[in-house]
């Protein structure tokens, strides 16, 4: 008979997309620490662990499972958010070496380049302003920034790579807190070997889903009106566009 896996003070977990390990995070408590856990299943054995103190975290799974970037933010004693360190756990590889990445800004989100070994962070300054864009590629050796520009507006809170890599749309997406969004959006791309392409700016007003075909070859963007009775702000904006991945405008479409 199987018993229940128990952790002390869990906070988070997530199942990697493609092996059968869980990530766990446990918050401080008392005099232990905060702990990143990686199980395997049905074994239960503890492949890595790292513990911390005085942060926050969120765990991002790389879509092959490859990678998992443990995202850790300092906190001072009156709960002031410090630099963040991006640990990047390498799975495949013996004892599951890491990386680690500090980013002094803020960090405004993370992404994972699909099925590839880079990631993009969006971030800004403690007023929230002057926002970037960085790039960064995981080496043999260490995680290294190959890209980076300033974001042309601070609404920016999104990066939605194409499913084959490469390519990917910065967007303002309406965040789930119910704050609308300026729509606007960049289209860029990576090349193989780490050049970065800026093709096409322009904008969906009220923006709040993204998403590309399967073949990363175009993406639609549109304005959804949620069910609730106090979303009638987007039935106005309601509708889709098609984008080539290099931004040129094929269709719109309103829905009222």
């Amino acid at each position: 008979k199987r018993s229940a896996l128990k952790f002390d003070s869990l906070k988070n977990f997530e199942w990697s997309p493609k092996d059968n390990v869980i990530a766990v995070w446990t918050t401080e408590k008392d005099n232990n620490p905060a702990r990143l856990v990686l199980v395997e299943i049905p074994s239960r054995r503890e492949l890595a662990s790292r513990s911390r103190t005085q942060c926050e975290a969120e765990m991002h799974w790389q879509s092959e499972g490859d990678f998992l970037c443990l995202q850790v933010t300092k906190l001072s004693k009156t709960k002031k958010r410090l630099a963040t360190n991006l640990e990047i756990f390498r799975i495949r590889e013996k004892s599951i070496p890491v990386d680690i990445v500090t980013i002094e800004d803020v960090v405004k989100g993370f992404f994972w380049e699909s099925k590839g070994s880079r990631f993009a962070v969006i971030t800004s300054d403690e007023q929230g302003i002057k926002p970037k864009l960085l790039i960064f590629s995981l080496g043999k050796e260490k995680a290294e920034a190959v890209a980076g520009f300033d974001l042309p507006s601070n609404s920016f809170n999104r990066v939605i790579w194409a499913p084959e890599g490469q390519y990917f749309v910065v967007a303002s997406v309406a965040s789930a807190s119910g704050a609308t969004s300026s729509g606007d959006l960049l289209f860029a791309g990576l090349t193989a070997n780490n050049n970065l392409e800026i093709l096409h700016k322009d904008e969906h007003y009220m923006l709040t889903n993204v998403q590309w075909d399967p073949s990363s070859r175009y993406v639609i963007t549109a304005v959804t009106q949620p069910m609730q009775n106090d979303s009638y702000k987007y039935s106005m904006e309601a509708g889709y566009a098609l984008w080539t991945f290099q931004g040129r405008n094929l269709h719109r479409q309103q829905k009222e």
